[in-house]
């Protein structure tokens, strides 16, 4: 009968040798048969067990298979259980351990500043077995557009370099730089074609912060079997967007307020000169504090809240039928339904942001451009 070798969470070439052959036993002979598949060490940590299959197959001779093991009655299975005995050695290899995904799967970058720059300036890629693939237009386009920004993270640290400290924390003050850089193009390419400064946000500078999300997110569901990196980093990157992000910049601007007495600021006594009236006809002082006119805010958060929740009741929906949240069975429906949340999101919040809907009272003018509403 023959043998070979299937993958599981353990990949061959990767993890172990592919292997396959065939066994041989003479009449009456009852000895056990050896079959070696080596096991490929490595300094890297996979952060959990992994497996691949032994499968015996092809009997003749009148051999046959017991049909009440693994297999049934045409083969048998045996499975081959590797597990990590490699240290925790980074910032990264702790990461990965605690999320339980193979390392083997996930790329961590370059192993040095020249790869990084050789990496950044470099087209194309390879497949599976290591050849080099021919670019595609689109990518050639992308690889354009691209550049500047892949040759500017370039600089930061390779993980490799302090235990991946180092790259973490200047990878951190990058991200924060871009970040401010795509909130100030996105004002100015709105001004330029006149579009409402909320509607900017939530389209262009909402996508520019939240691409890079994406990806992680895709990253993560393939290296993850369960996907929950996945599910995880979208959930806690919205979580230290609304509370860390508006926490520290809210408290900033608090500071700043203060020393700067912001209510001599022209904007803010143009904005609440309704105010700065009714206080002073009853000669009280007005309070002073940071004001942050919340607009049509609680008409936007209450759409994304509605949205949210269908999201994570899809989620739990596919859970119960399919078992799993992502991939799988109603893969494309599912993914085109969250699609479709978000653009009635992006239009509900828009129509409201140019008076077109007034969630807040009143009706829409049908003469005023853009409309406003009146009471």
């Amino acid at each position: 009968m023959a043998y070979r070798t299937l993958d599981g969470t353990a990949i061959g070439g990767k993890n172990y040798v592919k292997s396959e052959g065939s066994l041989e036993w003479a009449h009456q002979d009852v000895d056990p048969k050896v079959i070696e598949v080596p096991i490929i060490d490595d300094d890297v940590m996979q952060g959990r067990k992994m497996h691949f299959d032994v499968e015996l197959h092809s009997a003749s001779g009148g051999a046959v298979f017991d049909a009440k093991t693994d297999g049934a009655s045409e083969r048998s299975l045996a499975r081959i259980t590797i597990v990590d005995d490699d240290a925790i050695k980074s910032i990264a290899d702790r990461a990965i351990g605690m999320l339980g995904m193979n390392q083997q799967t996930v790329k961590l970058g370059a192993s040095s500043w020249g790869e990084q720059f050789r990496e950044a300036v470099s087209l194309g890629g390879e497949d599976d077995d290591g050849n080099p693939t021919k670019p595609s237009p689109l990518e050639y386009v992308l690889f354009v557009f691209s550049l500047p920004w892949k040759v500017l993270v370039a600089f930061v640290p390779p993980a490799t370099i302090g235990g991946g400290y180092p790259c973490f924390a200047i990878a951190i003050i990058f991200i924060g730089i871009l970040t401010a850089a795509i909130g100030d193009l996105a004002s100015l390419m709105g001004c330029a074609m006149g579009i409402h400064k909320a509607v900017v946000a939530i389209i262009f500078v909402a996508l520019g912060t939240s691409l890079p999300d994406t990806f992680a997110s895709k990253s993560a569901a393939q290296g993850d079997p369960t996907a929950d990196a996945a599910i995880g980093n979208v959930t806690g990157s919205n979580g230290v967007n609304v509370f860390l992000g508006l926490g520290i910049s809210w408290l900033l601007g608090a500071i700043y307020w203060t020393v700067t007495d912001g209510m001599q600021d022209p904007l803010w006594v143009a904005t609440y000169a309704e105010t700065i009236e009714y206080y002073a006809k009853r000669g009280e002082a007005v309070p002073k504090g940071l004001v942050v006119p919340a607009g049509d805010l609680s008409f936007s958060v209450l759409v994304f809240s509605v949205c949210a929740v269908l999201c994570i009741a899809t989620l739990g929906l596919r859970r119960k039928l399919y078992d799993a949240e992502l991939g799988g069975k109603a893969r494309w429906p599912t993914a085109i339904f969250f699609v479709t949340l978000w653009v009635i999101y992006v239009v509900l919040s828009s129509m409201t942001a140019y008076k077109i809907i007034c969630p807040s009272g009143g009706v829409p003018h049908p003469l005023a451009t853009p409309p406003y509403c009146e009471e």
